[in-house]
């Protein structure tokens, strides 16, 4: 996504949101130093941020990994994205 779209999203959680979540799609296996470069926000807040994603999303993803990084995977790619789509 580009920054303008990054723009027009007015809730900071949200916007985090999207950065994480294209981040993880983008590679199956992230470190989480490259969110936290990405996103310039704390260590503790991706790790928060990824434990609600996880429970936002519940059975429509895999997202395994801890504070050194993460596995994604679909699980219910329509699913995921009618989810995705309703935090816009």
């Amino acid at each position: 996504m580009d920054t303008l779209f990054y723009q027009l999203i007015f809730h900071a959680k949200t916007k985090r949101w999207c950065q994480l979540l294209e981040i993880i799609e983008e590679n199956e296996h992230t470190l989480s130093q490259k969110l936290i470069d990405q996103t310039q926000v704390a260590r503790r807040t991706i790790l928060n941020d990824v434990k609600e994603i996880k429970t936002y999303f519940g059975d429509t993803i895999q997202l395994t990994g801890d504070e050194k990084g993460y596995h994604f995977s679909f699980r219910n790619p329509t699913g995921f994205y009618k989810k995705k789509q309703a935090l816009l």
